[in-house]
């Protein structure tokens, strides 16, 4: 952009270079005049005879005008609050009655996990006003109430990121709130989070299909009806953590192989009802197709739901299962999935096509899985890097060996508290991984000679990690 001089005498030459434009949509453009892109250098002479001073001084006025809101967009993109002291102070110059700058029209991110940092619920209202904002961290911020919660959680359309990690007062109004508000979400962290359940997860299935990240850990409010409307509304589903939810079981976790074709990482630890039928199966059978297992449908505001079954997956015949495993659905019940039935049996899964995106699997603690389902597993997912098996007690050398078949694929892999574990399936996965980076054996027997040798002897170019100690 070219300013041109009050007269034809120049005298000299000023060139200024501004800085990279903001983020499309986000605010507008600081020189409306330029193209996308990095905007060409403002030249503008300066004329040395008397009657063109003025006119230059306005010139030179405006462009510094310019850069000083460039520089307050910069340094407000992020504000730095390490203490106490800087929170307080940008609060102030929020609440500031004729600011010069609009200062809450420039901040996007905002991090309160500094243990120094104490959000009340004025601070949380004061921010409110940024309705720009992006990301939003807010972990273990004990102090805020529901009813703050719920009335700030709507105030973000442009919200993409939040963590309220250990926000206990954290309910499903204010999660439907956020989902009504912040179509653009695409993560949120709940762990810790005891009272969101399944209207928290269905409202975000409902307005929010760009969800990326949904972690959910510890709330045992959140059942099958839940995850299943998540994975089926929010297709580019990419990590999933749900460690700790005592009341998930098969269904749901069906439901996430057959549906969240994007994901990467599962986090299901503790998940103490899972079995073997949760999870892809080797069984090849005929082509008959049982869809009433795969038939899902629920209610949201007097409005019904119903999602057809995936035609890539075949389901084999029913198998006898325990009285464990079986799904009660209870007439009236707010979580039925079907008021009134029962569905006791559930079929093998086999789903034809592989997933090439899963990458890390946490199946630590769930004592029901057998090597059933950790060979149904690694033929599914060939790419798998990180394995969390401790304490599946029932797994034995069959495990070990259908781990092996990952090969190069396989950095992490964690076997602590897996007792019937044996040398020669160690040897094997040892010859076949040989890319392992960090492997847990430690049990409450010593391991042998041969074994350590073995891992040890991993020729992979990096530093292997191996825990042996007994317990």
């Amino acid at each position: 952009m070219t300013i041109p001089a009050a007269t034809s005498d120049v005298a000299e030459s000023i060139i200024m270079t501004p800085g990279p434009p903001l983020r499309a949509g986000l605010s507008e453009p600081m020189f409306p005049s330029q193209p996308e892109g990095n905007p060409s250098p403002i030249t503008f002479n300066c004329s040395a005879t008397s009657t063109s001073l003025r006119e230059n001084r306005r010139i030179v006025t405006n462009i510094l005008r310019m850069w000083s809101r460039w520089a307050a967009e910069i340094l407000w993109y992020k504000p730095d609050l390490s203490s106490s002291a800087s929170l307080q102070k940008m609060l102030r110059t929020l609440e500031s009655p004729s600011p010069i700058f609009a200062y809450s029209q420039l901040i996007r991110r905002l991090n309160f996990t500094s243990p120094r940092l104490s959000v009340s619920d004025l601070a949380l209202t004061t921010l409110s006003r940024c309705e720009l904002l992006e990301s939003l961290y807010l972990n273990k911020c004990e102090k805020l109430t529901s009813v703050s919660l719920e009335t700030a959680l709507n105030s973000w359309p442009n919200l993409l990121f939040i963590d309220l990690t250990g926000v206990f007062e954290v309910n499903n109004e204010a999660i439907i709130s956020l989902a009504e508000t912040s179509h653009k979400l695409k993560g949120i962290n709940l762990n810790g989070c005891k009272s969101p359940g399944n209207p928290a997860l269905i409202a975000l299935s409902l307005n929010c299909p760009d969800l990326h990240r949904l972690k959910m850990g510890g709330s045992d409010l959140v059942t099958d009806v839940g995850i299943s409307a998540v994975v089926r509304g929010c297709p580019l589903l990419s990590d999933l953590d749900v460690q700790g939810c005592s009341s998930v079981t098969d269904t749901a976790i069906r439901a996430v192989w057959t549906h969240s074709h994007n994901i990467q990482q599962v986090r299901l630890a503790s998940c103490n009802a899972l079995t073997d039928l949760a999870f892809p199966s080797t069984i090849e059978g005929d082509d008959q197709k049982d869809d009433s297992d795969d038939l899902w449908c629920f209610e949201e505001r007097g409005r019904m739901f119903v999602v057809a079954p995936d035609p890539a997956v075949i389901t084999e015949p029913p198998q006898s299962i325990s009285k464990g495993n079986e799904v009660e659905m209870i007439d009236g019940q707010e979580d039925s999935v079907f008021p009134g039935l029962t569905l006791v049996e559930l079929c093998p899964l086999v789903i034809h096509q592989r997933s090439r995106s899963l990458r890390f699997l946490d199946l630590s603690h769930c004592e029901q899985i057998t090597d059933v389902a950790i060979e149904g597993i690694v033929a599914w997912a060939p790419k798998l890097s990180s394995l969390v098996l401790a304490r599946c007690s029932l797994l034995t050398d069959q495990s070990v060996e259908a781990i092996s078949k990952l090969g190069r694929s396989l950095h992490h892999l964690n076997l602590a508290h897996v007792d019937q574990i044996t040398d020669e399936s160690v040897k094997k996965l040892a010859r076949s991984c040989n890319k392992l980076t960090h492997a847990d054996f430690a049990c409450k027997r010593p391991l042998s000679t041969l074994r350590v040798a073995d891992m040890n002897g991993i020729d992979n170019g990096t530093m292997l990690v191996l825990q042996l100690v007994p317990i």
